[in-house]
């Protein structure tokens, strides 16, 4: 893997047909900082379809997700803004649409979407997963959802075909390993997702890389493993997107309660906001970091 910038993309080795991978986790109202590498995506796809590549853009919907433990993944949390029927919904309406008004003003370029739950029920990307839990390396990467609770538990252990597991509700179970259903942390479904997808660039937000990096580092199964399988071809190229920060310099985060949402720029914008978004990602798209002291300065 080698991590590449804009000015990269011309000089780079790739095929006639292009992979170029993205996605953002569903846990809430979408902001600046989420779509930033979807936009990145539409913004490379069409400088090699200028080139004469056909492009085609897999952007993730990561659904089943864990953040903290006994925590249910997102497809199960209820919808706090109470118009979905779970708070996965509730996201990915928001960016669909979002990509659906985007994709227009990109007709050269193929846009693929799909959840983490949807994409699970594929039998060979099961099996990575299913094998990826059975690696020591990956412990604490992955973890059970408790049929009960809908919690994800780490106490659990793989023996044949079964899954041993137990639950902080008390419930204690073996299952079948093809009726358990898995949750996995963010960087380890885009490594799944990596080898299924085979995407020649992918694209990873910076201030995920640097939040995980110490664990990242220790673990080290993004360079070993995701490096073993595209060692013949060299591939994938890792594209990083800007940390964007508010006026102190910190993060914007929805867990924070900061950042500028999509709803925000269609208040500012009006219908002209998709445009004022390409003009800001195509404008800061080899930053490293972004200030943003008001919602005005991006247009």
């Amino acid at each position: 893997m080698k991590k590449i910038s804009i000015k990269d993309i011309n000089s780079v080795k790739l095929p006639k047909d292009v992979i170029i991978r993205c996605g953002l986790r569903t846990n809430g109202d979408i902001h600046l900082g989420n779509i930033f590498p979807i936009v990145t995506g539409f913004i490379i796809a069409k400088q090699l379809a200028a080139k004469g590549k056909n492009v085609k853009l897999v952007v993730a919907l990561v659904d089943l997700e864990f953040v903290n433990d006994n925590e249910k993944p997102f497809v199960y949390q209820k919808d706090l803004f109470g118009c979905h029927k779970n708070l996965a919904q509730h996201s990915s309406a928001i960016i669909l649409d979002f990509i659906n008004k985007i994709s227009k003003k990109f007709p050269q370029i193929k846009v693929s979407t799909h959840t983490t739950s949807s994409l699970l029920k594929d039998r060979s990307v099961r099996e990575i997963l299913v094998n990826c839990a059975r690696n020591k390396n990956f412990r604490g990467l992955i973890k059970v959802i408790c049929p009960i609770s809908k919690q994800t538990t780490a106490a659990f252990n793989i023996i044949g075909r079964k899954v041993n597991f137990s639950c902080a509700c008390e419930n204690n179970q073996s299952i079948l390993i093809n009726k358990i259903e898995f949750a996995a942390e963010h960087d380890l479904l885009g490594v799944i997702e990596t080898e299924y997808f085979r995407p020649d660039i992918h694209i990873l937000g910076r201030d995920h890389v640097l939040k995980n990096k110490r664990r990242l580092s220790r673990l080290d199964y993004r360079e070993k493993y995701t490096q073993e399988l595209f060692n013949d071809f060299g591939r994938p190229f890792i594209f990083l997107t800007p940390l964007l920060v508010d006026n102190s310099g910190r993060k914007m985060s929805k867990t924070d309660k900061k950042g500028i949402f999509l709803s925000d720029l269609k208040k500012e914008f009006g219908k002209e906001y998709i445009d004022g978004i390409l003009h800001f990602v195509d404008k800061n798209i080899n930053k490293k970091r972004i200030q943003i002291k008001k919602i005005s300065e991006i247009s």
